[in-house]
């Protein structure tokens, strides 16, 4: 029998615990069968316990596979920062830049660099702006069409270069690349393009093109394209051509400069081609290979570099007819064409052709031959200019000799390296007395320190040319004038090389100008200041007075008597008499006192720093005494006065105020007696105010038709009848009623207005008589009166304006009177003369108003060509105050006797009463108005006169 431990101890380790098991067994129970379960649980328990243990490894190798996850995983994120970090820095120092455009959401991302490339900060404008706002006009289709290639996934999307114009307005070189990504149908849905600025490397080609380092691009470049000779250029670029189809087997090059994008017509260059060997035939082939008329060709060009085609006969579009031509002509098995760019601009092609079928070798030797292209390029460009610059040079130098305006050629330091005949003839020198001698030298002292300002601002790269008017010292030493324009010309590093000076002489236009603006601010006459002038210095004075607080005075002179002389001596004695005016006004004059013409016999005189008023008023009294005393004209002395008016101003009044106050104060002592002095006040003041509003108010009325007519009947004192009635204007103000025209015809007298007023006064009596006509038939109707003043007749279309009226109006010329008055008549006979002849002639009567007030003499009454004397009424007035006969009644009948003899009617004016109306009928007056028969009627009032006739009181 086995034997069996009365106890049993199990211990084992599960994930570091221990676990002990203790068990006590009954003597009595079989003890195999508890062992047996003993062990079972024991095996059971060690099953778990290794369970447990396997699950806490994998727990444990979990967790730190997850901490190393994590940890890789920061190391990874570390990484790619760190890799964006080395991007973006590559990308600045690479000038690499990119962009990713999503076309669905038509969103853009610019990388930083892709802002520094196109001129901007990063992140100073929106991305979602369009970028190709930037790109240069010229090269916005080359990039639109590229883009589109892109997106259409055309063969022809290929990286392209354009140009970038900075918000400075500069440019930059950028190459681009893009790339599409695409969904499952192959629709385009993003954009990536990476951006390289080449700015540089562009510049550092083309400087290297404008040197014409041939040999360092092309090793088969003949060294001809380098000779100083132009004209060798061709046979360079002949046997470039040469070099470059033995370099790809061809047996045909041919060079065209062509313009693609504005689709001009080819110009060929020159060509090379080694077969056929017949130079005529070889001729025509070449004429065939001009790359002109296809647009298949020109839009193969604009989209990449090559096109190349092989078993042409098979391969060449329709569309290139041009292109087909010429390969049946030459009987070739391929043909290429190289694109030769300036700038992102197609500007020259290449063609090179093959008998066998072998252009497989393009791709791999096209930057190779693009340089050759660009080669020849400047080479014939280098023969272009430099043929251009010798013609130039050439035409230049005729120019220069034989141009009308003055040029010199002056180095840096001033001396004049060259001049032009014209120069030499402006100056007075000879070419070799100013050859190498500073041009300073004659140059007046005074414009010497603009001229060196200039120079040097010129020469610190402030400015560029300048432009200015000059004094030269000629030869003789005299004053010449000239408009200098002079420019500074730079060598090929930009640094300035020479001054070139063009000078066109004015010394006499300038001389006429000073001529000019002494004649703009001196009277012809007198040499005294004019208007001008003194409205400058009088300006200047009122501003001094201001500041300093003096007193400036102004002094009106207005000659009396000064007409008569004009009328009794003759205006050049008027004008001898001005002079000698002048010439006493200045002797009484302190220094920086001005005495001014302004016009006729009207004087001003400017004193400034007076103490008071009546320094003024003594000075205007020595005036008045100066020119009352006698002039000598022709062989005895004539007499005149003077008016003064006198305005006083401390500079608070504005200078055509004082002049207008000063005016007004010479009118108020005219009016006053004349010779006499008046200083403007504040009552003088109100009054020129009133006329000044009144005269505004007329100008207004006049357009606003505010003029009527009021229309006073004359009698015949033979049958008591109307026989006419004359017109007189009246003013209806809308605000004052009724203006007598005693208070608005001086006015308008005066200011001129009166022609405006006569003419409207005509035009309405015209039309108002046509009517009375028209209205009141009768056997004898009566005709309409209308006075015509000083102003008018003066008028060189009164004729006119008269013939007008009657024909708008429609009334006969017989039934119209003008009366004018005498002073008017006398003012200038001869042309008075005139305008009556031609009124006479044309059927109008006229009448000589006031007879009897001016200075006619009988002579003048019967030269002038007259139908009615209208004797005034202040003679008119003295009839019957008198048994044994007055003056005015003995005037008036010879007025009436002479004008009897002379077969002309008399009116007489003014009768109010039955005893002048008595006198008049027997002096056998023949016509008369006043107030006795009716006063000035409105024309509605008119027709009961016409209708009731005129009682004629026998009694006063």
């Amino acid at each position: 029998m086995r034997r069996v431990w009365p106890w049993a101890l199990t211990f084992f380790t599960l994930a570091g615990m221990g676990t002990l098991a203790l068990v006590i067994f009954d003597p009595g129970v079989d003890h195999e069968i508890l062992v047996d379960a003993l062990a079972l649980l024991s095996t059971a328990t060690l099953i778990f316990a290794v369970a447990v243990v396997e699950l806490q490894r994998r727990a444990e190798r979990a967790h730190r596979e997850l901490v190393s996850d994590l940890d890789r995983r920061t190391a990874i994120e570390r990484d790619l920062r760190h890799k964006e970090e080395l991007l973006a820095q590559s990308q600045r120092h690479a000038r690499v830049g990119s962009l990713r455009y999503d076309l669905a959401a038509r969103t853009v991302e610019w990388s930083d660099e892709t802002f520094r490339i196109l001129g901007f900060e990063p992140g100073k404008v929106d991305p979602n702006v369009e970028w190709l706002d930037w790109v240069h006009p010229d090269d916005l289709e080359l990039v639109q069409m590229q883009a589109d290639a892109h997106i259409r996934d055309l063969d022809t999307a290929a990286p392209f270069e354009c140009r970038i114009v900075w918000p400075d307005n500069s440019l930059r070189h950028v190459h681009l690349e893009a790339t599409c990504t695409r969904s499952s149908d192959g629709r385009a849905t993003e954009m990536l393009v990476t951006l390289q600025d080449i700015t540089k490397l562009r510049e550092a080609v083309d400087a290297l093109h404008e040197a014409s380092a041939g040999e360092a691009l092309v090793a088969n470049v003949s060294r001809k394209l380098l000779a100083t000779d132009p004209e060798a250029v061709v046979q360079g670029v002949e046997s470039a051509l040469r070099s470059a189809a033995f370099f790809l087997g061809a047996d045909r090059a041919t060079m065209e400069r062509v313009n693609l994008r504005s689709m001009g017509q080819s110009r060929h260059v020159t060509s090379y081609c080694s077969w056929p060997e017949d130079p005529g035939t070889a001729a025509d082939l070449e004429s065939e290979l001009r790359v002109i008329g296809s647009h298949w060709l020109r839009a193969e060009l604009k989209a990449r570099d090559w096109v190349a085609v092989a078993d042409t006969a098979a391969e060449i579009p329709a569309e290139a007819e041009c292109e087909r031509r010429v390969v049946e002509a030459l009987g070739a098995r391929s043909i290429a064409w190289l694109a030769i760019r300036a700038g992102g601009v197609v500007t020259g092609v290449v063609t090179f052709v093959w008998r066998q079928e072998n252009a497989t070798r393009l791709d791999e030797r096209l930057q190779s031959l693009r340089l050759l292209g660009d080669v020849l390029l400047v080479a014939l460009d280098r023969r272009t200019t430099e043929l251009a610059r010798r013609d130039a040079e050439s035409e230049l130098r005729a120019i220069f000799q034989t141009t009308p305006v003055g040029m010199a050629v002056i180095d840096v330091d001033g001396t004049t390296i060259d001049v032009n005949p014209s120069l030499t003839q402006i100056l007075g020198y000879s070419a070799d007395e100013l050859i190498g001698r500073s041009i300073l030298e004659i140059t007046l002292p005074e414009d010497r320190e603009y001229e060196t300002e200039q120079a040097l601002s010129c020469l610190a790269g402030d400015i560029d040319r300048w432009r200015c008017e000059k004094r030269y010292l000629d030869v003789n030493g005299d004053e010449i004038w000239v408009v200098s324009e002079v420019s500074l010309m730079r060598d090929a590093d930009g640094n300035p090389h020479r001054f070139v000076g063009q000078m066109t002489d004015i010394t006499e236009r300038k001389r006429l100008e000073a001529q000019l603006a002494r004649d703009a601010t001196r009277d012809a006459l007198t040499g005294l200041p004019n208007r001008i002038l003194l409205m400058d210095r009088l300006r200047t004075a009122l501003e001094r007075a201001q500041r300093h607080g003096t007193l400036v005075a102004l002094l009106f002179l207005d000659l009396d008597r000064f007409k008569l002389v004009n009328d009794t001596h003759g205006h050049a004695a008027g004008d001898r008499l001005l002079v000698e005016v002048s010439d006493r006004l200045e002797g009484l004059m302190r220094a920086g006192d001005t005495v001014a013409r302004i016009g006729g016999d009207e004087f001003l005189v400017l004193c400034e720093e007076v103490d008071n008023e009546a320094d003024a008023v003594m000075l205007a009294r020595h005036i008045i005494a100066a020119v009352e005393s006698p002039f000598a004209v022709g062989r005895g002395a004539v007499y005149v006065g003077a008016s003064v008016g006198v305005a006083i101003s401390d500079g608070s009044t504005d200078a055509e105020d004082v002049i207008r106050n000063a005016d007004v104060a010479v009118y108020r002592a005219k009016d006053n007696g004349r010779s006499r002095i008046e200083v403007f006040d504040a009552d003088m003041r109100a009054t020129a105010q009133a006329r000044l509003t009144l005269e505004t108010d007329l100008r207004n009325g006049i357009e606003r038709g505010e003029l009527r007519c009021y229309y006073q009947p004359i009698i015949d004192l033979a049958t008591g009848n109307v026989r006419a009635f004359e017109a007189l204007a009246r003013w209806e103000h809308p605000t004052r009623g009724t203006i007598s025209p005693a208070e608005f015809i001086p006015i308008a007298e005066e200011t001129g207005l009166i022609v405006a007023v006569g003419h409207s006064i005509l035009r309405m009596a015209c039309t108002q008589a046509v009517e009375w006509r028209r209205d009141f038939g009768r056997a004898d109707p009566p005709s309409v009166s209308v006075n015509i003043s000083g102003r008018q007749l003066a008028e060189a279309d009164l004729v006119e304006q008269v013939i007008w009226a009657l024909e708008e109006s429609g009334l006969e010329p017989g039934a119209l009177c003008l009366e004018i008055s005498e002073t008017s008549l006398m003012h200038d006979v001869d042309a008075a003369i005139l305008t009556l002849d031609h009124l006479r002639k044309a059927g109008v009567k006229v009448a000589i108003d006031n007879f009897g007030t001016g200075h006619s003499s009988l002579t003048y009454l019967r030269r002038f060509p007259i139908d009615v004397v209208k004797i005034d009424q202040s003679f008119t007035q003295e009839l019957g105050t008198d048994s044994t006969g007055s003056t005015g009644s003995t005037i008036v009948a010879a007025v009436i006797s002479l004008a009897h003899a002379m077969h002309l009617t008399v009116v007489a004016e003014g009768v109010e009463a039955a005893n002048q109306l008595m006198a008049l009928e027997g002096l056998h007056c023949n016509a008369a108005q006043g107030f006795f028969f009716a006063p000035p009627l409105p024309a509605a009032e008119v027709g009961s006169v016409l209708e009731e006739g005129v009682v004629l009181h026998t009694s006063g």
